[in-house]
């Protein structure tokens, strides 16, 4: 019976999916009679690790992907991992074996929606704060009930302990940079309210905020635990040495950089293209297309983004005020099939760009013609014709 309510629960419409692409796996085992230094050799490698975003309301496909602005490093693994066992000391301590690892990540990119942050919370089963007052600790049971609670019992010396963790002789990871998008959906203010000040980084999106993480080697290392732990710990201090870069990527201040640094092209292009040849008008002219088009660009994200900030808000202030009349206005049991989101996918060719937006012409008009007459007809075959109106 758990079996079926379990899959009865299951939301089809909402998953995340891992793509893996070339993957490589290679081990290479050496002699052992007589011993040598090298032990074994594996080789892993991904020429493409993507997780795809097919969340039905997300306005995301690929929630990390390759960051295309280093297009040279294209054709390389996305992932390489090498890992070498071998015996340092093969006369005294023959059997003895540590390892060497080696591990190399292409710069990523991270498109992050909200709705996929509070899935993966879901799937991992971590339970949002809510803002409610914490509970009164329970009394600590009586003495009867002491009694009677089994003690746990003692662990036996030299007991089955599994088999030792591997010792890490050096522990190597590339430096990597990871450019992040993030889209808010609503603010918890409850959790804000109750000192959950988290919740702000909820009022903004984010727009190409690059982060660098540096390149790590670490020597002695007992157990992958301690080792991906100090590696936490090592990119967690770079951290705040970046929070600038966070900043310039918040709307609406990523669209004010971008603009001086359209006006500085005003000045800085000009003088440059007369150092070179003598000549400035050119350089005027170019200044000036690539600022209007800087300006153009940056004045068109930051209305959407700007509206998209004031709907989350103000749908967030809804939920809050009327509960029961925003659940009753979201109709999504009625539209599921209709409301299934755009993939935002850039088009290969000008066929599959014009391919696309006809479809999403096609989608819109679907769904208008289900607002302006489906839905009425609904509610005035349900509660008569002043619900149709």
């Amino acid at each position: 019976v758990s079996t079926q309510s379990t899959w009865a629960r299951r939301r089809v419409h909402e998953a995340v999916a891992l793509s893996l692409t070339g993957l490589g796996v290679s081990f290479y085992a050496f002699q052992t009679k007589p011993p040598m230094d090298y032990v074994s050799r594996l080789v892993v490698a991904v020429r493409r690790l993507e997780i795809l975003d097919e969340l039905r309301d997300s306005n995301f496909h690929k929630l990390l992907c390759f960051y295309r602005r280093w297009p040279e490093k294209a054709g390389e693994d996305m992932v390489s991992l090498v890992m070498d066992v071998v015996r340092p000391d093969v006369k005294r301590q023959p059997d003895r074996q540590e390892a060497r690892v080696q591990l190399s990540i292409l710069p990523l990119r991270l498109n992050v929606d909200q709705l996929a942050v509070n899935f993966f919370l879901d799937f991992l089963g971590v339970q949002l704060p809510t803002g409610s007052p914490p509970r009164s600790p329970k009394r600590p049971p009586s003495d009867e009930v002491r009694a009677r609670t089994p003690s746990p019992e003692p662990k036996v010396a030299g007991g089955d302990e599994g088999p030792p963790e591997q010792y890490i002789q050096k522990f190597t990871v590339q430096g990597m940079c990871v450019c992040v998008d993030y889209k808010p959906r609503r603010i918890n203010f409850s959790s804000l309210k109750a000192g959950d000040y988290s919740q702000l980084i909820h009022l903004f999106p984010l727009q190409q905020v690059e982060i660098g993480f540096q390149k790590f080697t670490l020597y002695g290392a007992d157990g992958w635990g301690q080792a991906f732990g100090q590696l936490g710990l090592f990119w967690a201090k770079g951290l705040p040495s970046q929070s600038h870069r966070y900043v310039a990527g918040v709307q609406p201040i990523r669209s004010i950089v971008n603009v001086g640094s359209g006006c500085a092209d005003l000045v800085l292009i000009p003088v440059k293209r007369y150092k070179k040849d003598g000549r400035i008008l050119p350089g005027v002219v170019r200044g000036a297309s690539k600022f209007v088009k800087t300006f153009t660009m940056e004045a068109l994200h930051l209305s959407q983004d700007v509206s998209r900030g004031v709907h989350s808000v103000l749908k967030s202030v809804d939920s809050v005020v009327s509960p029961g009349e925003s659940k009753r206005r979201g109709r999504d049991a009625r539209t599921e099939i209709l409301a299934a989101r755009p993939l935002m996918r850039q088009p290969r060719d000008l066929a599959e760009g014009l391919q696309q937006g006809y479809a999403a012409l096609a989608r819109g008009l679907a769904r208008a013609g289900q607002s302006v007459v489906v839905i009425p007809m609904e509610d005035y075959q349900r509660s008569g014709i002043q619900a149709g109106v």
